[in-house]
């Protein structure tokens, strides 16, 4: 009877070390494709190189004109830049037609000196939001 109890113990510790490896594996390609992706400064891991970012204008604070940066995937339909003021009133809109990265340039004299929130929103949704300050 313990031989058998052996043997049976050895094909339970064999069974094991089967799941061990496969999971270990596993774990390792997972660990290789998150140290092949890249953390960018628009704030998102980007695993495939298709996700919007909205970058922080520069420069800022500004004077004259800033430019706003943004990425917008090729399977995004729609694509606008919203301008809004601090209580979340609606002072312009841009459309974006081009895909890939590209920019806006906004210039001071559309404005009042003061903060602003500027949006990037893609096919209905809110990719980001970010501030940026006008000054005199």
């Amino acid at each position: 009877y313990l031989i058998e109890a052996v043997k049976e113990q050895q094909l339970i510790i064999e069974g094991q070390d089967k799941r061990i490896e496969t999971i270990e594996a596993d774990c390792c390609s997972k660990n290789e494709s998150l140290k092949s992706a890249s953390v960018d400064e628009g704030g998102g891991l980007d695993l495939d190189g298709d996700m919007a970012k909205l970058y922080q204008n520069s420069p800022n604070p500004f004077k004259t004109e800033t430019t706003i940066r943004f990425e917008i995937p090729q399977l995004v339909n729609s694509a606008r830049l919203y301008i809004c003021n601090m209580t979340g009133t609606l002072l312009k809109s841009i459309v974006i037609n081009q895909r890939g990265p590209g920019n806006v340039i906004i210039n001071a004299n559309e404005f009042n000196a003061g903060m602003y929130l500027y949006s990037l929103v893609n096919d209905g949704k809110i990719i980001d939001t970010k501030q940026m300050l006008l000054t005199e």
